[in-house]
């Protein structure tokens, strides 16, 4: 049998078991994704209906380890070096953390960052696989690489998110699956109905790049409308993060050993 007839007989991939292997990927991408240090970049806009700008703001991050955590150290705003009273601060607030950090025990340290990461902003695998129905879309390529499609929402059994960390329980998920990794290396949502300071029909979309072995978020964009007073308006956040370098040093990171969820 040809090739190509052996192709119009291929089944349909299970969109299920795709989603149970990109969690399997994402799980195993933790590890090492959670070792690098990067250049973290935000930009902040709102856009009146007729063009005019209302208003914008624009921060970047250099984002390393302080004492095996994570720490976002501010160091331009607007594109341009912190003025010299903005840099002292700065570094007052590092000395402060590295302080607090060093007096208070590991352990304590890693509960109050996982309990901060339950309650920030993500799109959770786990949610989806519990509560989420699939449907393969087909297969596309995207960044150059074959991946498959697959949308999901919330079946109507679904619980309410009770913090922002669920909001995946209200929104609208397509992913772009690479063949070869199994890694979600493009995602499109969009909410169904508002929810914690997002409109029904805000949109988010995230990609991922391949360094150094691990597949990091390199750019998240969400857009969406709001209304002040009589006035509709649009908004964008756009995050970008790049000067990937993975961190070699020996210390202690408070991100290993976590148990999967």
């Amino acid at each position: 049998m040809s090739c190509t007839v052996c192709g119009l007989f291929a089944q349909t991939p299970d969109p299920a078991q795709l989603l149970e292997e990109m969690h399997a990927a994402e799980l195993a991408n933790r590890v090492q994704a959670a070792r690098f240090v990067y250049t973290e970049d935000i930009r902040y806009k709102e856009t009146l209906p007729e063009g005019g700008l209302r208003g914008s703001n624009w921060v970047t991050y250099e984002v390393t380890f302080l004492e095996g955590e994570p720490y976002s150290r501010r160091v331009a705003i607007q594109g341009e070096p912190l003025p010299a009273a903005q840099a002292e601060a700065e570094e007052n607030r590092l000395r402060k953390v590295e302080l607090f950090r060093q007096q208070t025990p590991f352990e304590e340290r890693r509960r109050h960052y996982f309990a901060a990461e339950e309650n920030r902003f993500k799109i959770d695998t786990v949610l989806v696989l519990r509560y989420h129905q699939a449907r393969f879309l087909g297969e596309q390529p995207i960044q150059g690489r074959e991946a498959w499609v697959v949308e999901t929402r919330p079946r109507r059994s679904a619980p309410k998110p009770k913090g922002r960390g669920e909001s995946s329980l209200v929104m609208r998920i397509r992913y772009w699956i690479d063949k070869q990794t199994h890694m979600p290396i493009h995602l499109e949502a969009e909410w169904l109905r508002d929810f914690d300071g997002a409109p029904r029909g805000a949109t988010v979309v995230v990609d991922r790049i391949a360094v150094d072995g691990a597949w990091l978020q390199q750019h998240i964009v969400v857009r969406g409308r709001r209304k002040a007073g009589k006035v509709y308006f649009t908004y964008e956040n756009d995050q970008r993060y790049s000067n990937f370098k993975k961190f070699h040093a020996d210390a202690k990171l408070l991100l290993d050993d976590r148990e999967p969820h």
